[in-house]
């Protein structure tokens, strides 16, 4: 898992534990955007980079007290934890946005079919034009969000009456992650359809010898999440500072 994060952070990134987080000055990080700050939590440790060197020292103290200053237990970014980073990057430079935080969460073990499913799931090439019609009947920011586009493997769909109205698919990451991708149409929520065109792109990963990891920041994407047996590990923040 700190393998995958490591290599879209690029070098001189590295896991830390308090005291002594580094942030790493890496402006061609992946951990975020373009000129953001990220953060990320796996299994007890902390990677950050920024773009800079002045903002990778605005960042480290506070994210260096913040870890040293926590009570026992797994080591989470909480309200309270998020406020202060992007409050310590404020007092140095103008005030910017926040991702975040998203939990990140991995799947152990193949989950199979949902017992309560029959929703029949068929696999898709990515370029199939029922995916592209999904899109397009998705608001922009939930497109984004899932990154559909972004995926390797096939797109696994519940189709109805000639429309896609739920799909599924992940990307290979580095150090052998599959990271998944799922999206709903907005008329067909709440009807099970994510789990299941999920269930079937998770075992699609194991079947690969992938570990499925599951980034979700809306509270309905972390409860499908945990429905397929995903084990929260950690946390994902970006933070952009202004100029």
């Amino acid at each position: 898992m700190r393998g995958a994060w490591r290599e879209l952070a690029g070098p001189p990134a590295r896991f830390g534990t308090a005291p002594g987080v580094r942030v790493a000055v890496a402006p061609a990080s992946r951990l975020c955007p373009p000129g953001w700050c990220g953060v990320v939590v796996v299994a007890g440790a902390v990677l950050a980079t920024a773009p800079d060197p002045a903002r990778a020292r605005a960042l480290e103290p506070v994210l260096d007290d913040l870890l040293t200053a926590r009570p026992p237990g797994p080591v989470r970014l909480t309200a309270a934890s998020v406020t202060a980073l992007a409050t310590a990057l404020a007092t140095a430079f103008p005030a910017g946005d926040v991702l975040g935080p998203a939990d990140l969460a991995y799947s152990p073990a193949p989950v199979g079919r949902p017992a309560d499913d029959a929703a029949p799931v068929r696999a898709l090439a990515g370029t199939d034009p029922l995916v592209a019609a999904l899109l397009a009947a998705c608001p922009a920011d939930d497109v984004a969000e899932a990154a559909v586009g972004a995926t390797t493997s096939p797109v696994f769909a519940v189709v109805r009456d000639g429309a896609a109205l739920a799909v599924a698919g992940y990307e290979r990451w580095p150090g052998g992650v599959a990271h998944l991708s799922v999206l709903t149409r907005p008329d067909a929520r709440g009807t099970g359809l994510a789990r299941a065109v999920a269930a079937v792109a998770t075992d699609h990963a194991h079947r690969a010898g992938l570990l499925p990891q599951w980034r979700a920041r809306p509270p309905a994407s972390v409860r499908v999440a945990r429905a397929l047996g995903y084990r929260s590990l950690g946390q994902q923040l970006s933070l952009r500072p202004g100029t």
